[in-house]
């Protein structure tokens, strides 16, 4: 789904239940959302990516909401 700001967002599910969301973002930077991750410490996971294709920001979030681990790398 395109928004009238020129962002997409490619939403896509599994079963019926959501998985992941991808956010292209008009600077060329993509965010990418997963959900309902299992067997791992962590149930949802959050990735940008900058226009040069360098993951930027790692986020992983427990059921519960509260982070589980974070990385950020200098663009």
């Amino acid at each position: 789904m395109q928004a009238t700001s020129g962002v997409v967002t490619t939403k896509t599910y599994t079963a019926g239940v959501l998985t992941r969301t991808v956010v292209a973002n008009t600077d060329g930077s993509v965010d990418y959302y997963y959900y309902n991750i299992t067997g791992q410490t962590y149930t949802s996971q959050h990735l940008t990516v900058n226009a040069a294709g360098v993951t930027v920001l790692t986020e992983r979030f427990h059921a519960d909401g509260t982070r589980d681990y974070v990385q950020t790398v200098a663009a």
